[in-house]
C-alpha cells in the first residue's frame, strides 16, 4: 500500500516538474517551424530561370530552353573563372582591361543566379515588329521596351534556327571573332538579357560591336569595357572555348582582329514620329534604331520603347550582323 502511494506521489511530482520543460520546448518548436515557413515562402519568390511564353510551341520551347540552359552555363563559367583567376588573368585583361572584376563578375552572377520574376521570351509578334527587314535580313527578335520591359520577342523566322549550340563551338569554322558575337544561341540570349532593366539596371549598354572594337575598348582601358554588351558575349564564349570546348587555347579566328567598321550604319531613308497609343499595327524604322553587323536591330529610344503596341523606326538605328536592330 505504502509503495503504491509513493509511486503515485513520484509520478505527480514528475509531472509538475516536467510541465514547464515540455511547455517551453513546445513553444520553441513552434517558433522554429514558423521560421522555416517564412524562409520557404521567401525562397518561393526567387525565380532565377527565364520563363517561356505559351505562344511558343513545343519545338520552340525545347529549342529556347536548351539555349537558356547554355546561356546560364556560359555565365556561370565566366563568373567562376573571374573569381578564380582574378583581374590579372590575361584573358580578363584582353576583354576588360583594368576594369573592376566586381562589376564584370556581378553581371554574370545576375544572369546565372539573379532573381528574374516576369522575365519572358515569347514567340508571337504582339508589337508587329517581326515583319521588319534590314539589309542583313529579317529581324531575329527584339526587346519590347516600355510595351513590356521584361519581355523579349523571338521572331518566328528562320534567323534564330541558324544560331549555334555550344557543341558547334570551335569546329566547322565556327571561330570566335569571325562569326558574330550572337552566332551562338547562348550568346544571343545573353545579349538579349542585357536589355532587361531588372537584370542589368541600365548599366550595360552598346559601346562596341565587332571583335576588334571590343578589344580596343579593353586595350584603352575604356571604362565602357566593363559595361559593353558584346564584351560580355565575347569573354564568356572565349573563356568557355579555352577551358571546355577546345582547351587550352580556344578558337579565336585568325582573321578576328582585322580592323573593320564597328557599325553598319545603313539608316532607313524615311522615318516617322514615335507612335501614339492609337498607332496601327504597321511600323517603320525608328530614328533611334540601328542594325548591327549580325542583323540584330537595337532600339534604345524609339520603336522598342514606344508605349503603344506598334513601333516606328528611327534614323539612328543600325543592324547588327545577326539581324538585331539597335536604336540609340
Amino acid at each position: 500500500m505504502l509503495s503504491s502511494v509513493l509511486v503515485s506521489a513520484l509520478a505527480i511530482a514528475g509531472s509538475v516538474q516536467a510541465a514547464p520543460f515540455f511547455g517551453g520546448k513546445a513553444t520553441t518548436v513552434i517558433q522554429k517551424r514558423a521560421e522555416v515557413d517564412d524562409a520557404t515562402n521567401k525562397a518561393a519568390t526567387q525565380i532565377s530561370e527565364v520563363q517561356i511564353h505559351e505562344s511558343c510551341n513545343a519545338a520552340q520551347t525545347r529549342y529556347l530552353r536548351a539555349g537558356l540552359d547554355e546561356m546560364v552555363l556560359l555565365a556561370r563559367h565566366a563568373h567562376d573563372r573571374i573569381l578564380s583567376r582574378g583581374e590579372e588573368d590575361e584573358l580578363y585583361r584582353t576583354y576588360f582591361g583594368n576594369a573592376s572584376s566586381a562589376s564584370t563578375s556581378g553581371f554574370y552572377a545576375q544572369i546565372a543566379y539573379g532573381n528574374k520574376p516576369g522575365v519572358l521570351l515569347r514567340c508571337d509578334d504582339p508589337d508587329g515588329n517581326c515583319a521588319q527587314t534590314t539589309a542583313a535580313g529579317p529581324w531575329a527578335g527584339h526587346w519590347r521596351g516600355t510595351n513590356a520591359t521584361l519581355e523579349t520577342v523571338i521572331c518566328p523566322r528562320p534567323v534564330h534556327t541558324n544560331r549555334l549550340h555550344l557543341a558547334r563551338l570551335c569546329w566547322d569554322e565556327n571561330y570566335i571573332g569571325v562569326a558574330p558575337a550572337a552566332a551562338w544561341l547562348a550568346t544571343d540570349l545573353l545579349h538579349r538579357m542585357t536589355h532587361i532593366p531588372s537584370i542589368t539596371y541600365h548599366h550595360v549598354g552598346h559601346h562596341a560591336d565587332t571583335y576588334p572594337g571590343v578589344l580596343e575598348l579593353a586595350s584603352n582601358n575604356d571604362t565602357n569595357a566593363a559595361f559593353n554588351q558584346n564584351t560580355f558575349q565575347y569573354y564568356a564564349i572565349d573563356a568557355y572555348a579555352r577551358d571546355v570546348a577546345y582547351p587550352p587555347h580556344g578558337c579565336v579566328g585568325a582573321n578576328a582582329t582585322l580592323p573593320v567598321e564597328d557599325h553598319d550604319h545603313d539608316h532607313a531613308s524615311t522615318s516617322s514620329a514615335l507612335p501614339s497609343a492609337t498607332a496601327t499595327a504597321t511600323s517603320t524604322a525608328a530614328e533611334s534604331c540601328h542594325t548591327h553587323a549580325d542583323g540584330e536591330v537595337h532600339c534604345e529610344g524609339g520603336a522598342a520603347e514606344a508605349p503603344s503596341a506598334t513601333t516606328s523606326a528611327a534614323q539612328s538605328c543600325h543592324t547588327h550582323a545577326d539581324g538585331e536592330v539597335h536604336c540609340e
